[in-house]
């Protein structure tokens, strides 16, 4: 580009036309902007202002303000604006420069400035391509100003224009820039969407891919998708760096620096916000750098839970200039951050003076500063004294997160989008515990807890990019598989399901929720005793960083504080980490005895954090536990407390109630093995004969070849029980990929959604079937998935089990079900039996009866 423009020029030099040359200059110092050479465009489009006059000089000096502004130097680029526009006699050229002039100043941040500059604009005036740009100008200003609907339909013009004039480059960046104003919606799914299909255009124009990931970044930081957004701005901003793009390699930092402390990385948010914060300053861009600022503070607030004098005064400052700056979020973000920690300090004074000083929420605010706003004033009323004003105001808070996460598609979206609700619903835990009131305690610890679960998975359009996806990472999982168990190298094949699962998961985002608005009701104490039938409940919930737990035996109801949560969350990891090696083969008997040494220290003391601090139950009292982040990971049966006792387990108190419609009781049973476990299809052949010798049910075993995705999906469908022997798999990266192992290839969740009816009971007899991974209140995971879809009964495991131990503890568990006994109780028999009969059978403990039962 560069290269043909200084061609052009040359052949210009050479003639006798010297506005020709200059022509030349401009078209070269165009192309260095273009290609992020900004000094040396700066220089080229210098040099051609001073061989041009008139009107040809001023429309040069419009692109110089361009080229300044992007070096960094705002002031400069406005200066040269106004001297455009006051140099100017052609009312078209004059109008192009105004609509630069407003873009600047809308990206200074002086946004009602801009406005005005662009409603100056005489339409008339324009020609069509200066028509789209003043246009698309205006939309972003008046988007950002919170002025959606003008917006859109300036901006919807400006990408018809481009699109008649052939324009593809500017009808890509009007596509971007309505995406962009979802965003500011709060339509992410929508926003997300329209950013994939503006990256696929952008490789075949001169649009900048590092502006699309930018504003992506930002859409995904919103989602909860930290890493991605963190990745994502971090790309952007390197690119921003390496075209001479200063004021967007800047805001690319901010951004960057904002998830990097969203995922509590707080040095290096706080050297990237130190970094934005010194280049904002340098572009003398004061709204730009109070936002960078605010994120450093934040940095600092977050690793000292005491906040000083010096720190309230720093926040209310802070506060209103980031309001008055236009930053709500971040306005709102530092109000609640310093005052929930004066609340947690016991200095309401403070409390009271920052929470006061929050300024009225603007129209057409996104979900996540509603939010916000309604926790604002929650603590407000607290500080009055008016708790029952407060948990309203905490209440409508949670209802503007179930509203958004209603208008996800993807499992992974809807999960992570309750991590928005999780300090409204903390506060309200704090309120009923301090106020000792057991019945508010629960209610809280219940509010909008695992809600996710009751949408079932959104199926993607069989034409789609996420189906063709997904078809490819079944065939590279079932390669994988068929390469471990020949022990042929795959490394290779790990790779492509890594990076199979991260597009998957990326064209998965875009889905529209396919459910209804679904509140999970909180039930009637009267209807929880009677399903209780005897046994106790415990509700684990969390509020200041400490494990809180209501238990109700009988009608009597105690609330328990349980102690630090870090401490315990660190203790779960280590017996995890024990139980993990002692399953693992090649262990020699030192080793084992050395690691069961350890996991029963850990049991020991994890034992004296929660169940001796709870209420006595007599031995023979089975339990119903609702657990929370992060007991959802360990095996309560391995408590010293509660060995023996028959536990049934459930996300939350409302689907653990429901009533259940699913498997008629005439249905079949259906037993599957899958691959490479050496006595997995012995325990299905074993199981399935004495499930005929019952005579009640058709038996259907799938095993071998048999024992397909869609064979087994197929026979689930509607059954009064699955059993499924199989190797299991959980995803840190992406849980909703975590999987069941079949023959070709992983069941994961998305192939449960379509099912018609769930499977009554369902047991997966694989290693870590049973985990979850949870995100603030809620919970993705294969056992998940099923709870929500209507299954009454799950038992899988939470970490590795020896595959003989898994046919005899199973084995064991349906003989217990077959003379009479409760699920639970048989759960709880086989444990016990094969810690009495098996070398490690205290590992049976892992395998956790989950449901509504």
């Amino acid at each position: 580009m560069v290269a043909e423009a200084a061609e052009l020029e040359r052949e210009a030099a050479s003639g006798d036309e010297p506005e020709a040359v200059t022509y030349a200059m401009w078209a070269r110092g165009h192309a260095l902007r273009e290609l992020g050479r900004m000094a040396n465009s700066t220089e080229v489009l210098h040099d051609a202002i001073q061989r041009a006059d008139g009107d040809l000089a001023e429309r040069i000096r419009t692109s110089l303000a361009l080229t300044t502004f992007l070096s960094g130097d705002t002031e400069g680029a406005l200066e040269q604006s106004e001297r455009a526009i006051e140099g100017m006699g052609n009312p078209t050229h004059r109008a192009r420069a105004q609509a630069q002039k407003g873009l600047i100043l809308a990206r200074v941040g002086r946004l009602e400035e801009a406005l005005t500059i662009l409603d100056e604009v005489d339409e008339d005036a324009c020609d069509e391509t200066t028509r789209a740009q003043m246009l698309g100008n205006r939309g972003i200003t008046a988007a950002l100003l919170g002025r959606f609907e003008p917006a859109e339909r300036d901006l919807e013009r400006t990408r018809k224009m481009a699109h008649v004039l052939g324009q593809t480059t500017n009808e890509a960046r009007a596509r971007h820039n309505l995406a962009f104003v979802a965003s500011l919606k709060g339509d992410l799914v929508r926003a997300i969407s329209e950013y994939r299909q503006v990256a696929e255009l952008v490789a075949t124009t001169s649009f900048s891919s590092a502006e699309v990931e930018s504003d992506l970044a930002e859409v995904l930081l919103g989602l909860g998708l930290v890493d991605d957004a963190a990745e994502t701005a971090r790309r952007s901003a390197l690119r921003f760096t390496q075209d001479g793009r200063a004021a967007d390699a800047a805001e690319a930092n901010l951004l960057l620096a904002r998830s990097l402390f969203t995922g509590m990385h707080l040095a290096e948010a706080a050297v990237m916000a130190d970094t934005a914060s010194q280049q904002f300053a340098d572009q003398q861009r004061p709204g730009w750098k109070q936002a960078a600022d605010a994120v450093r503070a934040w940095c600092r607030w977050a690793g000292d839970t005491t906040t000083n004098e010096a720190d309230l005064d720093d926040a209310v400052a802070l506060a209103s200039e980031l309001y008055d700056a236009g930053w709500i979020q971040a306005s709102y973000r530092t109000i609640l951050m310093v005052g929930r920690s004066a609340i947690r300090q016991g200095n309401t004074t403070a409390a009271e003076r920052i929470l006061t000083g929050a300024k009225p929420i603007p129209e057409n605010q996104p979900p996540s500063v509603r939010t916000m706003w309604f926790h604002i004033e929650g603590l407000r009323c607290q500080i009055r004294g008016d708790t029952a004003e407060a948990l309203s105001r905490f209440d409508d808070g949670i209802a503007v997160v179930h509203r958004f996460r209603n208008t996800l598609g993807a499992t992974e979206l809807r999960t992570l989008a309750a991590s928005l609700s999780q300090d409204l619903a903390e506060d309200g835990l704090r309120l009923a515990a301090a106020r000792a009131n057991e019945h508010l305690a629960m209610e809280w610890i219940e509010r909008d807890r695992a809600a996710s679960i009751w949408h079932p998975p959104t199926r993607p359009p069989e034409d789609s990019r996420a189906v063709q996806i997904l078809a490819q990472l079944r065939q590279v999982t079932a390669e994988l598989n068929t390469a471990r168990l020949e022990g042929t190298p795959h490394d290779e094949l790990v790779i492509q399901r890594r990076e199979l699962e991260d597009k998957a998961a990326s064209a998965m985002w875009s889905l529209d929720s396919q459910s209804a608005a679904l509140t999970p009701p909180i039930p009637e104490a009267k209807v929880v005793e009677k399903r209780l039938g005897g046994r106790a409940l415990v509700m684990f919930g969390s509020h200041s960083g400490r494990l809180i737990s209501v238990t109700q035996n009988g009608r009597e109801k105690t609330i328990t504080d349980h102690g630090d949560l870090a401490l315990i969350a660190t203790e779960i990891g280590h017996v995890s980490m024990s139980l993990r090696r002692l399953a693992a083969p090649g262990s020699t008997p030192r080793g084992t005895e050395d690691l069961r040494r350890a996991a029963d220290y850990g049991l020991e003391q994890l034992d004296a954090h929660i169940t001796r601090l709870l209420p006595p139950v007599d031995d023979d009292t089975g339990l119903v536990v609702m657990a929370t982040d992060p007991l959802h990971r360990l095996p309560l049966s391995l408590l010293p407390g509660w060995r023996g006792k028959p536990i049934t387990m459930a996300p939350s108190l409302a689907l653990w109630a429901r009533p259940t419609t699913t498997g008629e009781s005439n249905s079949r049973e259906v037993y599957v093995s899958g691959p490479g476990l050496t006595h997995g299809e012995a325990e299905v052949t074993e199981l399935s004969e004495l499930a005929r010798s019952r005579g009640d049910r058709e038996v259907v075993e799938l095993k071998g070849n048999a024992a397909t995705v869609e064979a087994v999906t197929e026979m689930m469908d509607g059954a009064y029980l699955i059993h499924i022997a199989a190797h299991g798999r959980f995803s840190e990266e992406h849980p909703s990929f975590s999987s069941i192992e079949l023959v070709d290839g992983g069941l994961t969740i998305h192939d449960l959604a379509g099912l018609g009816a769930a499977p009554r009971h369902v047991v997966l007899s694989a290693c870590d079937a049973g985990i979850h991974a949870v995100t603030g209140r809620d919970l993705i995971g294969i056992g998940a998935t099923f709870l929500g879809a209507g299954t009454r009964s799950l038992i899988a495991s939470l970490a590795p089990l020896p595959d003989d131990l898994a046919r005899d503890v199973m084995r064991a568990y349906r003989t217990g079900v077959a003379t009479g006994s409760t699920r639970a109780e048989a759960l709880a028999n086989a444990v016990t039996e094969m810690t009495e009969t098996h070398p490690l059978g205290f590992l049976s403990a892992s395998l956790t009866l989950m449901g509504s039962i």
